[in-house]
């Protein structure tokens, strides 16, 4: 069978004949695009949007039932999201923009003499320009399965709903790979209601993104949160253990016994789809992939390859930012305006069980690049400096600064002088929580998509009232998600709410605070006569405690004093700002309790009144500065931390010129 246009099986009337489609194609070159994924979707809308009134006939082929859909997303429909809902667009909608769409009818063969494709049913389609946008695969480790053995790949809608049907009866289950891919799957699983355990052959978890130090947290992380992590183990098979379960055993020499599960998830990566363009006779890379070069073209001219499938340089990216620029770029060419593809800084971004992982820009250590690291328990951050510039970052856990660091990546913009010691001591690059200014219409929101704060805003004068409708009409969140919150601010949703003190640093400050000022409005009367009841009067009036009191005091001082020395040395071994913070305002409650047994209420004379209105004026401005916040207090807070600061070293001199009078005159 042989056709000159063909048309989507869904949403189009059967009464249009091949004539009228011939006639109505007759007016634009041939487009056919092999794939109906995101890339090959993209690819439609910038041709559409950019090429009104000079656009070329397009004819999509796609393999599966579904218009594209978002498959970044697949993972959430085990926690019982519709396929539906990832729809990208309906079969009404490429028909609408002239769009021939075919779905369930994979191409299987293409001649490139005649320049036609052909499908599975005998369709064939002539083509003036043949893109492929075929995708990857889920690729299988070199492991024996038993028969009557499920093993699951994630890659489809119709594997998750296989994979989800499974799941509702299972328990226990395991996923090979601790990759991006592998993680995400777990965290689905995990969500699912699953216990899940990771089994990665490598010595680490996402070794193509992150360094050792990175890993180490993340797997720290992942363990508390419920997942079982195995490093350095390889399936060597897969074994039926009856009743639908799975047994796998590692290989040989390895002391790990056999585990079993209800079900195994395979997810140690993907490999380009080539097959059909190697059939053709197009050239592929190195490592795979059709070869293409800047401007996505194959070794053959008529012929493009973009997204997961193509070798830009013998490197294919897997994700999706790189899929959106190379269909943009295509989209120009492809409309008389050669466009090469440059892909620029876009994140990896992943989220397991909560923890947030992301790695951006240049991560690769090269001769003029000089790294810096800050670490506590649970969050881990690395940034790569070049001239005074970032052009690479790493984290492990929340950085509310990862939108300024994108940005500042992208438009190679130097740090302050201040950088580097407020990284060390708190893991900032700016004062304050930067985030990314949307000023001007021009600014990117989305660097995934390439979407521009003019695009969203016209998106949303046109109707778009939600985060939902923003990434139908521009594509936007879609990628990485790093754009997510402030795409909610510019449609009025709720942000994600800023981070306060904790509850019970700002209780402890205000202790501080109210004790201090009780014991200044109370009238100097000794407090051990009012306790003379409670049989705690000898805390006040013994000598021994009395001394007790006294060095507990002059330790506490000691401690504020050594506190900022220790903070800066050893801020990498596992401690956060807020630990640091918290010490602090314990420290200040502890010296306000020693120094309220040792002096039992009473005012001293002289040097000693100096010394205790020293104290007081001190634990006054820690508390006011703690209660408002070291981060929030603006021009107030800095007076009040500088006036905490300034008063706290004579007090050093007072305390010792105190202990000298007591002990020596």
């Amino acid at each position: 069978m042989r056709e000159n246009t063909t048309r989507s099986q869904a949403g189009v009337p059967e009464s249009v004949d091949d004539d009228e489609l011939s006639s109505a194609s007759a007016r634009a070159r041939t487009v056919v695009v092999v794939g109906n994924g995101m890339v090959s979707h993209h690819l439609c809308q910038r041709l559409v949007e950019q090429g009104a009134g000079n656009c070329p006939r397009i004819v999509v082929l796609g393999e599966e039932t579904r218009p594209a859909y978002d498959r970044v997303r697949l993972g959430e429909m085990l926690k019982g999201r519709r396929a539906t809902s990832l729809k990208l667009a309906t079969a009404d909608w490429y028909f609408q923009n002239g769009i021939d769409l075919v779905l369930g009818d994979p191409v299987v063969t293409v001649d490139r003499d005649a320049k036609i494709v052909r499908t599975k049913s005998g369709r064939e389609v002539s083509y003036d320009s043949l893109v492929f946008a075929t995708g990857a695969s889920p690729v299988m480790p070199p492991m024996e399965v038993e028969e009557k053995t499920d093993i699951f790949v994630i890659r489809t809608t119709g594997h998750v709903e296989t994979l989800r049907a499974r799941a509702t009866t299972a328990r226990k289950a395991a996923v090979v790979g601790g990759g991006l891919l592998g993680l995400e799957a777990a965290r689905s699983l995990l969500d699912a209601g699953l216990e899940v355990s990771v089994i990665e052959a490598g010595p680490q978890l996402m070794a193509r993104q992150l360094d050792e130090e990175a890993s180490t947290v993340l797997k720290n992380k992942l363990e508390r949160s419920g997942l079982k992590v195995i490093l350095g183990e390889k399936v060597q098979r897969i074994a039926a253990a009856g009743q639908g379960r799975a047994r796998l055993v590692f290989q040989a020499g390895s002391s790990r016994p056999a585990l079993e599960v209800d079900l195994v998830v395979i997810s140690i990566g993907v490999r380009p789809r080539d097959e059909l363009a190697t059939a053709c006779g197009l050239s592929c890379g190195r490592d795979g992939g059709i070869a293409v070069d800047k401007l996505l073209r194959t070794s053959d001219r008529r012929i493009f390859a973009m997204g997961d499938c193509a070798a830009v340089d013998n490197v294919t990216f897997g994700l999706i930012a790189p899929g959106y620029r190379m269909a943009e770029a295509l989209a120009g060419t492809l409309l008389g305006h050669p466009t090469e593809f440059d892909m620029p800084v876009a994140p990896v971004r992943l989220k397991v069980a909560g923890v947030e992982v992301v790695t951006m820009g240049e991560t690769r250590r090269r001769a003029r690049h000089r790294t810096y690291r800050f670490r506590h328990n649970s969050v881990y951050r690395r940034v790569v400096i070049e001239d005074g510039r970032v052009v690479g970052a790493t984290s492990v856990g929340n950085w509310p600064e990862l939108g300024a660091v994108q940005e500042s990546i992208s438009d190679r913009r130097h740090l302050d002088l201040g950088w580097r010691e407020r990284f060390n001591r708190e893991g900032t690059l700016w004062r304050g929580v930067a985030a990314p200014a949307i000023s001007r219409r021009e600014d990117k929101v989305c660097m995934c998509a390439n979407v521009t704060a003019g695009t969203i805003q016209d998106a949303i004068a046109a109707g778009c009232t939600t985060v939902d409708a923003i990434a139908t009409a521009t594509g936007a969140t879609r990628g990485c998600g790093s754009c997510l919150p402030l795409v909610s601010l510019m449609v009025g949703q709720p942000a994600a709410p800023d981070r306060k003190p904790r509850a019970w640093m700002a209780g402890f400050a205000a202790l501080a605070l109210a004790g201090t000022a009780l014991m200044l409005a109370l009238p100097p009367a000794p407090l051990a006569d009012a306790l003379a009841s409670f049989g705690v009067d000898r805390l006040f009036r013994e000598p021994f405690w009395q001394q007790v009191s006294g060095f507990t005091l002059l330790g506490m001082c000691a401690l504020a004093m050594l506190l900022p020395l220790a903070k800066r040395a050893l801020h990498v071994g596992g401690t956060s700002l807020p630990a640091w913070r918290a010490a602090h305002t314990g420290i200040g409650v502890g010296a306000l309790l020693a120094m309220v047994v040792h002096t039992n209420l009473r005012t001293g004379h002289h040097m000693n009144f100096v010394l205790e209105a020293a104290f007081a004026a001190l634990l006054l401005l820690g508390g006011a500065a703690g209660l408002l916040g070291l981060d929030r207090g603006g021009r107030l807070g800095r007076l009040l931390r500088l006036g905490h600061l300034f008063v706290f070293w004579p007090l050093l001199g007072l305390i010792g010129l105190h202990v000298l009078a007591v002990y020596y005159f």
